[in-house]
């Protein structure tokens, strides 16, 4: 109830609506998206408050895309411990997404695909989704290098982008490729089940993350340790991100393999400078 009042809220603060105009100056000018990127979108349709439909801003996003290029959206169903525990099966036809109207209305484009995963699927549109989306389903934890996200890391320009929201589900890409990273995995594994576009049942055995680890908020992760390629802008009041996908994780590979940069350690800065804040703000 409390969540629907500030959302309500923040988007009567937000005035008036986003214009088309608008989205493609933000996605092109601000964010600087072009013809052959790959992008990985994480959005809030309606915390953007847009003047036109999610399906538009998904054709707005692969007009300037293009067929050479890479779009790809989270797709995943509700609360991951609880949906493995059910025992539901991961249908890639017919399963509800809880990542948001965007991705639900961008998995029913012509040329979109998920990958077979029970609970971190990707919706993927461009030329290298087969590629993409072929071996989530034999990946040991559900960001590694044979997951899309993993494998975004190999594609041209690639990028993660927030439309009015700041997850990064990229992030957990890089954690799960750097050995030396803590893992905030469950010791427990479980076989997820899904259905494949074929009507074949797969069983993808997988780890979750843990709710209660000391992960740090990605994007604040990669602003507080001043991640090269990582930029944050404000539009009519919208906030928006991008992140350069391999420059962040060469970033992430060297403050946690040379420094020795953790994410406890970060997730303390972030406590001491959140202190700080406070402070200052009261004087």
């Amino acid at each position: 109830m409390l969540k629907k009042i500030y959302r309500k809220a923040y988007r009567a603060w937000l005035g008036r609506r986003l214009s088309e105009e608008e989205f493609r100056y933000i996605l092109s000018e601000l964010l600087g998206l072009k013809s052959g990127d790959s992008v990985l979108v994480h959005a809030s349709f309606g915390n953007l408050k847009a003047g036109f439909s999610p399906k538009k801003a998904v054709e707005i996003l692969m007009e300037i895309i293009g067929p050479e290029g890479n779009i790809l959206m989270p797709y995943y169903p509700y609360d991951s411990k609880k949906f493995l525990e059910s025992g539901e099966v991961f249908d890639v036809h017919s399963t509800p997404t809880r990542s948001g109207i965007l991705s639900a209305v961008f998995s029913t484009f012509p040329g979109v695909k998920k990958s077979i995963h029970p609970i971190k699927s990707l919706a993927v549109w461009g030329k290298d989704r087969d590629y993409l989306i072929s071996e989530h389903h034999l990946s040991k934890t559900p960001y590694d290098d044979k997951s899309p996200y993993g494998k975004m890391i190999h594609l041209s320009q690639p990028k993660a982008i927030g439309l009015a929201i700041f997850k990064n589900a990229g992030v957990h890409s890089y954690e799960d490729m750097i050995n030396s990273y803590p893992k905030y995995y469950s010791q427990e594994i479980f076989a997820g089940k899904c259905k494949n576009y074929s009507g074949n049942e797969v069983v993808v055995n997988t780890p979750i993350h843990h709710a209660t680890s000391p992960m740090v908020p990605l994007c604040k992760y990669l602003k507080l340790t001043n991640c090269p390629g990582y930029s944050e802008f404000s539009f009519s009041k919208r906030r928006f991100y991008v992140s350069d996908y391999i420059a962040a994780y060469n970033h992430v590979k060297n403050i946690v393999e040379l420094e020795g940069f953790t994410a406890e350690k970060i997730f303390e800065k972030q406590s001491l400078l959140s202190k700080i804040n406070l402070k200052l703000v009261r004087l």
